[in-house]
């Protein structure tokens, strides 16, 4: 007679599959996203696919990068992070494209200034606010993903 597969597996799998829910949100190849988790692309592949192991470091990590909720990444419960909502809001509109800079290091004075200078952007302000009305979420933080994605050097886009 066969065991049943433990309620662990079911667990990975379903964190796995979340994690890949995020890369795909911020439109980035498992290299990019290994490379931002500071971890081998090997590792990354694996962790998707419910092989590898996500000690409590790397999960501080991805939920700090993505605004996820712990409780979110590990049993899918409480709100969806923003990149989520916002991935799910494009794809029912149409959309232009905003020039964005090239991917820089996180935090030298520059970047801090370019993430004043982008929030203070029209364009930007406009489309948090309807990020926001669309996702249910405040305008700061539809705002935030915004410009992380600007600083990730990924295309932001809005209604036309």
């Amino acid at each position: 007679m066969a065991r049943p597969k433990p309620q662990f597996s079911t667990a990975i799998k379903e964190i796995s599959a979340r994690l890949k829910q995020l890369r795909q949100a911020v439109e980035c190849s498992q290299a990019e996203m290994a490379a931002r988790l500071n971890i081998s692309m090997s590792h990354y592949s694996k962790l998707e696919i419910g092989v590898g192991c996500l000690g409590p470091k790397l999960i501080d990590t991805i939920c700090r990068m993505f605004a996820a909720s712990r409780d979110w990444l590990l049993y899918g419960c409480g709100p969806k992070p923003l990149c989520l909502s916002v991935a799910e809001a494009k794809l029912s509109r149409p959309a232009q494209d905003i020039e964005l800079p090239q991917e820089k290091p996180l935090l030298t004075l520059a970047r801090i200034e370019e993430v004043i200078e982008a929030a203070k952007r029209p364009d930007l302000l406009e489309l948090a606010a309807k990020i926001s009305q669309a996702t249910e979420t405040t305008e700061t933080k539809a705002l935030a993903l915004l410009i992380s994605q600007l600083l990730l050097g990924k295309k932001v886009t809005g209604e036309n």
